[in-house]
This record gives C-alpha cells, sequence and structure tokens, in this order.
C-alpha cells in the first residue's frame, strides 16, 4: 500500500512539474496532490538532468550565446509555463497598489497585465545574463541544483507558511497538508545533492537560498496575508534567478 502511494505521488508530482507525456492514470486527490510535494526537488533534479543533455547536445553546433538562450525556452517547454504564469499573475497582483481583496482578485484573473510582462522580461533577462556569466567549471552544477533548490522553496512555502484565500484554490490543500515531514525529506535531497555537486558552497548555497526564500514569502505575505498556488510559482521562478546570482558571486 505504502509504495503504491509512494509512486501515485510520484506520478502526480512528475506530471504536475512538467509536460512530459506519462500515460499513466493516478488518483488525483487533493492529499496525493500535496504529499507529492516530497518529490518536487527530484523532479527538479531530473528537469536539470535534461537540460544537462540538451546544453551538451546544442553545444555541438552553437556559441554559448545561443545555448543559454536555448536552455531558457527548454526550461519553458518542460514546465509548460507553469511558475512562470504564477509569477507574472503575482507581480500583477502585488504591484497593483490595491487591497488585499483585489490583488487576489487580479492574480486569479487569466489576462497579464503591464507589470506582469514586464517582470517576466526583467526575469528572464536576468537569468540569461546570469547563465552566461557563469564560469564552465560550474556549468553542469548550476543547470542540476538551480531547478533542484525553487522546487525546494516551493515545499518550504508550502510547509510553513499559510494560504492566503478564504475559497478553495489549487494551493490550499497544499498549504494545509504539506507538513514537516514532506520539508525533511525534501530538504535532506536537496542539501546533500548540494554537498556532493560543490562541497561546501554547496550547503552555503542551500542556506543562502533559506534566507532568500524567507524574504521573497516575507515581502508577499506582507501584502496579501499569505501565499497562493500563484505565489508558489513566483517563488519558484526567482529561487532559480537568485540560485544563479549566488552561484556568480560565489565563483
Amino acid at each position: 500500500m505504502l509504495k503504491g502511494k509512494v509512486i501515485t505521488r510520484l506520478i502526480i508530482a512528475l506530471q504536475f512539474l512538467t509536460r512530459i507525456p506519462i500515460n499513466i492514470k493516478v488518483k488525483f486527490t487533493p492529499k496525493n496532490m500535496a504529499k507529492s510535494m516530497v518529490f518536487y526537488p527530484i523532479i527538479g533534479s531530473g528537469i536539470g538532468l535534461v537540460l544537462i543533455g540538451l546544453n551538451l547536445l546544442f553545444g555541438l553546433f552553437w556559441s554559448d550565446l545561443v545555448i543559454k538562450a536555448l536552455i531558457l525556452i527548454s526550461l519553458i517547454i518542460i514546465t509548460g509555463g507553469l511558475h512562470l504564469d504564477g509569477y507574472m499573475d503575482t507581480i500583477d497582483g502585488i504591484f497593483s497598489g490595491r487591497r488585499k481583496e483585489r490583488m487576489l482578485e487580479i492574480m486569479r484573473d487569466s489576462r497579464v497585465g503591464a507589470h506582469g510582462v514586464t517582470g517576466a522580461f526583467v526575469l528572464l533577462l536576468l537569468k540569461f545574463v546570469f547563465l552566461m556569466e557563469l564560469t564552465d567549471q560550474i556549468q553542469i552544477e548550476t543547470l542540476i541544483l538551480m531547478p533542484t533548490l525553487s522546487r525546494w522553496a516551493m515545499v518550504y512555502a508550502s510547509a510553513f507558511y499559510p494560504y492566503a484565500r478564504k475559497e478553495e484554490g489549487l494551493g490550499k490543500a497544499h498549504a494545509e497538508l504539506v507538513g514537516k515531514r514532506e520539508v525533511m525529506f525534501a530538504s535532506l535531497w536537496t542539501v546533500i545533492l548540494a554537498g556532493l555537486l560543490l562541497a561546501f558552497n554547496g550547503i552555503l548555497l542551500f542556506i543562502l537560498i533559506w534566507i532568500i526564500t524567507v524574504i521573497i514569502i516575507k515581502v508577499i505575505t506582507k501584502r496579501i496575508q499569505g501565499l497562493t498556488g500563484d505565489c508558489y510559482g513566483a517563488i519558484n521562478e526567482l529561487v532559480e534567478l537568485f540560485t544563479l546570482l549566488v552561484l556568480t558571486l560565489i565563483y
């Protein structure tokens, strides 16, 4: 029974976080969706391995400039732009200057506003610049740690911070059902991987990203008194960016 639950939740995490075609029917319940978050960093590492393979493939044909642009585009395609969409909705909401209820309405609107478009442009530009800034010494480590740390940050945010909406939403089950156990296992995977890849600097990177994650969450929760599913996407995107930024400073 336990093995069945583990496989089900692993498949749910893979189907939710990526657009990789997995034609396996599983039981999508709020509990399974929430508990699948324990596998988010593992799925992030899998995405990183795909990016490493693409990086090597693109390197056979193009210059570093083209490779980094294609890596960013590939990441969006692999995830279906899920987190980028949440990031844009969050930026539209919290920069609207309205009250909490109106911010949440704006975030739920399927249309993207000027703030969201501008925010996405700045985010992708900075990701591209920092990818270009990285030395060849840590290209592979970066491509695997960037999506791993960002997915860990979503698990942490879900476990320790409240849901902002009164009504049901995609993130409500995550906020209510994800707990310390999921964070512990997700953190173990992330810390061990970072340590294996970058030794002491990997542990330092994890600590700095944890601090940055808390700051990002505090900025958002100050405005809407909690988090939403869109906010988890925004946290993911911003942690990817800050992972690149921190690694350029360390190396």
